[in-house]
């Protein structure tokens, strides 16, 4: 019996970019409400742009890794 490789980790670079978008979302958030001259209305966009991606991108992450695990065999 010859055991065959183990698939390579498809994983990696979607784990990096959510990852990644999740920590933009939250730089953006910490500029905000940091930023002393920045405008209220526009500070309360910002922050709550931020947590709609940030929701959205864990939102697709989670799905796309069911979606992924109910296509193996």
């Amino acid at each position: 019996m010859s055991e065959t490789p183990a698939a390579p980790d498809r994983w990696r670079l979607r784990r990096r970019m959510a990852f990644g978008a999740v920590f933009f979302c939250a730089a953006c958030i910490v500029i905000a409400m940091v930023a002393p001259d920045m405008d209220a209305e526009v500070r309360k966009v910002v922050i709550t742009q931020a947590f709609w991606n940030g929701m959205g991108v864990v939102g697709i992450y989670v799905f796309g890794a069911v979606w992924d695990d109910r296509g193996k065999p």
